[in-house]
């Protein structure tokens, strides 16, 4: 949410080549018309009127061509409009005429050489400065930074084959476009433009291959500013930063916004265990929606801003914790997590890079985050990056560039090709719809979500009126589905989901739940349910420790429902012998209602039964077919 105005631009080279004498006076004498000219220039040049100053301090040199404090402003002006070559003219003729009368002109000369990417010559200016042991802490602790990036600089490699496009049209224009954020299925894109100093959230949405142009969202957008933004992974949810609003706790504070059938509700503030009385902004959500990052400025930190986290809980959202091992001294912001939960990119000026603002990644190994590797070239440049987007396959990254053109300055939206090295582990979506099987209209459930890798819960959610969910989840990953609703026999399955789903080929996957009422009056209108997510080791009748999250389910139906009577059964696929499949059958049916006796399910609610291979749902010919033959279910015998 920078503000790029000429007037700050000159106000910054003022401070920093204006007060260049002080200390030290010219040795060049000065005729009074001279001098009441150069005065004029003065207030032109703080007022930002920079062709007219340009014009003022030309004419004091021909009346006094040894005025050198008009060079050193000349010089500052130059550098400012990017006439580089000009600037550091006006610069080294001040060096000539006078060594030691200016020396942060040593450090605007360092700043040429960095924007003229001559890294060498960056230290060296910079050291030389350094050494007359003049300016401030806060100058002097950027001269440092600048001869670290410039050692980083010289020994970075750029990716020289990569194309960054700017987005067409219908996104960018001729005002400030920044901070692009999408849903896991890229369908549309939410953005910050800036009109006039007024920054709005703005919406383009896809169309095949192509962007639909933009449209104000009239529902958030207000007097005031607000973006810097996240969208959760189902597109339902908005998280941004608006300042200085009514209800805010600090200058800046994070609010959200949920999008129903009438469009996006009201933004509500996030409240004071998230926010603080200092500056809060620049959120990204994890793909389950349980863990929120954003940056502040905050005490308890390392620097000016850091990033933090916070975690929803069932009583609401934790207090946030800084992630020390990320931050630095400086200010780290706009962090993007990405799709896979591990990836985290960012901006900071305080890690080595090529100057100003640059983006960072960094990995959740292990539970730790590693060291921030810095994006390299072209990515980013000695001028500003912004917040960085990566699609949910982790190939194409979305950024926001500030764009010169001689004395125009403008931010638009970039895409570009994410190197491999720097690409997140691919993610991909599944779609779930939740269906009455005794009528075949959607249901409002619940939907969990269980990490058989890792073993634990991912994401327990709710379909939204139209039966509908989005789950984001990692690719090549085993995760366990189950759905269910109070008065509904229960749905699971899991699913090992491949690459390559996107919003025009997503994974859709139907859970028909069928009322307990039904089966209160015909038993046989109740289809089996299979227990997809009970696993035995291999022959035996030993359940492993994934299915443990699955009998709970089935245990919770049973425990809710006193009435409910059980039969549960065990079936095998055709190979071995008969009479084995039918003993492995019967036991495992068997373990698992031991299972529901020892969390205390009466045994007069429940019998087991094992029909080896005589019960196939599908040909034994293929593995894949086996494998489905292999399993137990449950039917309900009385309600």
């Amino acid at each position: 949410m920078r503000i790029l105005f000429v007037q700050i631009l000159v106000g910054l080279a003022y401070l920093l080549l204006g007060s260049c004498a002080v200390g030290a006076q010219s040795t060049a004498k000065v005729s009074k018309a001279a001098q009441k000219i150069f005065d004029h220039a003065e207030i032109l040049f703080k007022q930002g009127q920079l062709d007219e100053a340009e014009m003022a301090y030309l004419k004091v040199l021909d009346k006094a061509p040894l005025y050198n404090l008009a060079r050193v402003r000349l010089g500052a002006l130059y550098f400012d409009r990017g006439h580089y070559d000009e600037s550091e003219v006006f610069l080294l003729r001040v060096l000539t005429e006078e060594p030691n009368q200016y020396p942060l002109v040593h450090y605007k000369l360092g700043e040429i050489a960095w924007m003229t990417n001559d890294y060498k010559a960056v230290s060296n200016a910079m050291h030389t400065f350094l050494d007359t042991g003049y300016g401030s802490p806060q100058v002097k602790a950027k001269a440092r930074k600048y001869i670290r990036d410039a050692n980083f600089m010289i020994d970075a490699k750029a990716h020289s084959d990569m194309v960054i496009k700017s987005l067409p049209a219908a996104i960018n224009t001729t005002a400030a476009e920044y901070l692009p954020a999408m849903p896991a299925t890229d369908a549309f894109m939410v953005f910050t433009r800036r009109v006039r100093g007024q920054e709005d959230f703005f919406i383009s949405r896809r169309n095949q291959d192509s962007w639909l142009p933009a449209q104000p969202i009239k529902e958030l957008n207000t007097p005031e500013n607000e973006g810097a933004h996240a969208i959760s992974a189902d597109g339902k949810m908005l998280i941004f930063t608006a300042c200085a609003r009514r209800d805010g706790l600090g200058s800046c504070d994070l609010y959200f916004s949920v999008l129903g059938e009438s469009g996006w509700s009201k933004p509500r503030n996030m409240g004071p265990t998230v926010n603080s009385k200092y500056w809060d902004g620049q959120p990204t959500l994890s793909a389950n929606g349980l863990t929120l990052y954003f940056s502040s400025s905050r005490p308890g930190g390392v620097g000016g801003r850091d990033l933090w986290s916070t975690s929803r809980t069932p009583k609401g959202w934790s207090s946030p914790t800084n992630l020390f091992r990320l931050n630095t001294k400086d200010n780290d912001e706009s962090p993007f997590l990405h799709l896979d939960g591990t990836s985290l990119y960012f901006m900071s000026d305080g890690h080595p890079g090529y100057g100003g603002t640059d983006l960072f990644l960094s990995r959740l190994i292990d539970e730790n985050w590693t060291t921030p590797t810095n994006l390299g070239a072209p990515l980013n440049t000695v001028q500003d990056e912004g917040a960085l987007h990566i699609d949910i396959a982790g190939t194409t990254g979305y950024f926001a560039r500030e764009v010169s053109d001689q004395d125009a300055r403008n931010i638009d939206i970039y895409k570009f090709p994410i190197p491999k090295h720097l690409r997140p582990t691919p993610a991909t979506y599944a779609m779930i719809r939740i269906l009455d099987g005794g009528n075949a209209t959607p249901l409002q459930g619940v939907v969990d979500v269980y990490d058989l890798t890792l073993d634990k819960s991912f994401i327990r959610t709710y379909t939204d009126a139209k039966g509908e969910l989005l789950v984001c989840l990692a690719a090549g990953k085993g995760f366990a589905i189950h759905a269910q609703k109070k008065g509904y026999t229960f749905f699971s399955t899991h699913i090992n989901l491949e690459e390559g789903n996107t919003r025009l080929r997503p994974y859709t996957l139907e859970a028909t739940l069928y009322p307990l009422e039904d089966a209160k009056e015909n038993v046989d209108s109740v289809e089996p349910i299979i227990l997809e997510n009970v696993f035995f080791a291999s022959g035996s009748a030993e359940i492993l420790p994934t299915s443990l999250h699955e009998l709970r389910k089935l245990y919770q139906l049973m425990d809710e429902n006193k009435e409910m009577v059980i039969e549960i059964q065990g079936h095998t696929d055709d190979v071995g012998s008969s009479s084995d499949n039918d003993l492995l059958s019967t036991v495992r049916a068997e373990a698992i209602y031991n299972f529901l006796i020892e969390k205390g399910i009466p045994q007069s609610r429940m019998t087991y039964r094992g029909f080896g291979e005589k019960r196939p749902l599908v040909s034994n010919d293929t593995e894949a077919g086996r494998q489905r033959n292999r399993r137990t279910e449950f039917i309900i015998t009385q309600r």
